[in-house]
């Protein structure tokens, strides 16, 4: 068993994931364990770590305060120095990371930067010129003029904020647009958009399996997911909440399939347990929803108030007693794949 253990471990090219499961195994001691971990993941690693938070979070309130400097400051501004001021962030934004180059984090959060510059300066314009058009134009023109930038920066962050775009402008034209005399069902606009949001997940697994660099992070997934799960959870619940209105039938029937389908994906295919928590987090919402329905139409008393938290309780301590189940077995398939 020893000699098997050697051969496969020592042929894997060195990580903290495989230095935690040796500790674990028992097969280092406490100061091997320590020395190794600090070869493979020294300090400069969290450092750099905590830069590129910063770099981000600095960004992020820099760009906060351009947007609200216009907002408290809108009246007594000339139209001049409105886009004066919005239009050099623009150019000075691109200019640095041309010269910065892509390939440095810099690089993308100030062509991030101009993208959400762009936004701002259509916002201005309409605000400035009253052009009377629908809100949905702005976030349809603002995702169509930074496409090209989504597609050159390689960059996660950016392209969640083009896919925030494009959902937004289809709620706002579903809304102004399709939907102007209340024809038509809500559940389908959820349906729609969970779909979008599938296909852009279906395209970062396939990013990811093939090892694109910039889509090796795991967070845009979880993103992507919990906004698919929140759409297709809004027709269900309504058709548990509003069951007269018989609203929500082919939603909840969509959703149903979802969570069939990605938790035998992501727990067969993929095997990520951050993916499957969301999925089974989803499902306890939903099904307390359900059970609350059920009992709040017997009593709606403080005992059944009481009663229903016994119940919450229930309910997720049986999803966290499934979830230890899971991942101790997805542990034990990795460590018979490793031998």
């Amino acid at each position: 068993m020893e000699e098997k253990l050697d051969t496969t471990v020592l042929k894997q090219l060195a990580s903290i994931k495989i230095i935690h499961k040796l500790y674990n195994d028992d097969l280092l001691s406490d100061e091997a364990f320590k020395t190794a971990s600090s070869i493979i993941q020294p300090t400069e690693h969290w450092i750099a770590w905590a830069r590129k938070m910063l770099l981000l979070l600095g960004s992020s309130l820099i760009l906060a305060g351009i947007i609200f400097f216009f907002a408290y400051n809108w009246s007594v501004m000339r139209k001049l120095i409105k886009f004066g001021l919005i239009e050099v962030g623009i150019i000075s934004c691109l200019f640095g990371s041309y010269q910065l180059g892509l390939k440095k984090l810099s690089g993308k959060i100030l062509l991030l930067s101009a993208s959400i510059l762009i936004g701002v300066f259509l916002a201005v314009f309409g605000q400035t010129y009253q052009t009377g058009a629908d809100a949905f134009t702005l976030f349809v023109g603002w995702s169509f003029l930074i496409f090209g930038w989504v597609i050159i920066s390689k960059f996660a962050a950016l392209w969640i904020v083009w896919i925030i775009l494009i959902n937004t402008g289809l709620i706002l034209y579903w809304n102004q647009v399709l939907d102007t005399r209340n024809s038509l069902e809500s559940e389908f606009l959820f349906m729609a958009l969970a779909i979008i949001n599938i296909s852009f997940l279906f395209l970062y697994e396939v990013g990811n399996k093939k090892q694109y660099e910039w889509l090796k992070n795991i967070w845009p997934r979880g993103l992507l997911l919990i906004s698919i799960l929140i759409y297709l959870s809004i027709p269900t619940t309504k058709l548990i909440v509003e069951v007269e209105l018989e609203e929500g039938f082919f939603g909840t029937l969509f959703w149903i399939i979802l969570i069939i389908f990605g938790y035998r994906y992501y727990r067969f295919k993929i095997i990520d347990m951050n993916s499957i928590a969301l999925i089974i987090l989803n499902i306890c919402v939903i099904a307390l929803i359900f059970l609350g329905r059920i009992l709040f139409d017997i009593s709606d008393d403080g005992g059944m108030i009481l009663f229903f938290a016994f119940v919450v309780l229930g309910v997720i301590s049986t999803a966290i007693y499934w979830l230890k189940n899971v991942a101790k077995k997805m542990k034990n398939e990795n460590t018979e794949d490793d031998q």
